[in-house]
């Protein structure tokens, strides 16, 4: 048959409907997800997503009203057996920094004499023009 003559059907519960969220990233999404991939498989695409190294990623699932339930191990397992629309995955990754939190980062501080002191500054270059 050509390609055109074939034809798939496809119904909502061919797909998985979770919220996303991870420990790099205060951004949630929505993401719609075939319900016959593996566990393996969607942490792929997680990778995507979140930064997080399907490797070393942990999935935990948590319901509606934000309680954990569960968490994703079985990277065999399809998700149609173990995740149902609905739920929220949070990927954590021990590997991948928190760009979010600069409160571990080391910052360059100086006194406002110093600065006043500098010829290279902002504030120096706006004396000047």
């Amino acid at each position: 048959k050509q390609w055109y003559q074939r034809r798939v059907a496809i119904t909502a519960g061919d797909f998985i409907k979770v919220s996303i969220t991870s420990g790099v990233s205060s951004v949630a999404s929505e993401k719609r997800f075939p319900s016959h991939i593996s566990v393996n498989e969607l942490k792929g695409k997680l990778e995507m997503i979140t930064g997080a190294s399907m490797d070393t990623m942990k999935i935990e699932l948590y319901n509606e009203q934000n309680k954990l339930v569960g968490n994703l191990q079985n990277n065999d397992a399809i998700l149609s057996n173990v995740l149902e629309s609905g739920l929220r995955l949070h990927v954590t990754d021990k590997a991948v920094m928190n760009f979010q939190d600069v409160s571990n980062v080391e910052k360059f501080e100086i006194s406002k004499e110093e600065y006043d002191k500098r010829e290279d500054s902002v504030q120096a270059f706006k004396k000047k023009n």
